[in-house]
């Protein structure tokens, strides 16, 4: 009579197992990668398309503008003000005064965003002047702020911090406001304290959304740099392009516009990047869906 326990196969070794996990898992973590820079690759392919294009519709039906300026003319203007320091001198005062009142953004922002859910007569005071100040144009508050404050760092600082502040605020308090309750009866039904409820469970479920809210403060205090600038500076990309429109000079506009769009860029991204890392569970479903 055959041996019929002779004929299962014998189970995979562990290390081999192991392995096999291990390969499949950097396969999956491989295409996302490929993927993105696959795309990468073709943005890069369609930007610079769109440069050649413009170059070449400047050399056949422009020419001569002061109100155009063509790569070529932007890349000189580069070459012109980057050696002799001036070109970085706008560019760390700008910087300098970005990171200062969006910092201050963020420091503010969250903690009041959580304080209004956490506290209803907190937020029924603050609502009707957030309301107000974040529909106020900046354009229109910047020279009161410079006459006030003077025109140094500070007062600059400030017009970024009033307009990153408010997408800070209004996407902590939406975060918040739409945790699941279950996950709060449940930390409640074990006993957690209110630190332990805010830390374990409000601020990880909301972090994708204030995440979100300081991605999108990022274009409104490039937006205040720029307006900041144009009242009583001597230095920065705002103040840049300012002093080269009053003397018809579009190119060095145009290298301004291009450094400040980067440094958005570059500081959205990296926010992205930070969001992906704190909030993985948040990527896979966008990746899932």
């Amino acid at each position: 009579m055959p041996d019929h326990a002779s004929r299962v196969p014998a189970p995979a070794p562990l290390s081999l197992a192991a392995g096999s996990g291990a390969r499949s898992r950097r396969r999956a973590r491989r295409r996302p990668l490929g993927r993105a820079w696959s795309e990468a690759l073709k943005g890069g392919a369609s930007i610079a398309g769109g440069i050649v294009l413009w170059q070449l519709v400047f050399d056949l039906f422009i020419k001569h503008s002061i109100f155009v300026a063509s790569p070529a003319q932007i890349v000189r203007a580069f070459l012109l003000l980057a050696p002799s320091g001036e070109l970085w001198l706008h560019l760390r005062t700008s910087g300098v005064e970005f990171l200062n009142g969006y910092l201050l953004a963020v420091a503010v922002g969250i903690p009041v965003g959580a304080l209004m859910v956490a506290n209803a007569r907190l937020n029924n005071w603050l609502t009707p002047w957030i309301a107000f100040i974040y529909s106020t144009p900046r354009v229109a508050v910047a020279p009161l702020l410079i006459v006030w404050f003077g025109i140094g760092l500070w007062s600059k600082a400030l017009i970024v911090f009033l307009g990153a502040v408010f997408p800070v605020i209004l996407n902590t308090y939406t975060g918040v406001t739409q945790v699941p309750l279950n996950y709060l009866e449940v930390v409640r039904s074990l006993g957690g304290s209110r630190p332990q409820l805010f830390i374990k469970v409000l601020l990880p479920a909301a972090l994708p959304t204030i995440m979100t809210g300081l991605r999108l403060a990022v274009g409104r205090g490039v937006i205040g740099v720029v307006v900041a600038e144009w009242y009583g500076a001597n230095a920065g990309l705002g103040y840049l392009v300012y002093f080269s429109a009053q003397v018809f000079q579009p190119a060095p506009i145009y290298l301004a516009i291009f450094f400040l769009v980067l440094f958005g860029y570059g500081a959205f991204a990296l926010l992205g990047f930070v969001q992906r890392r704190l909030a993985p569970w948040h990527t896979q479903r966008l990746e899932a869906s």
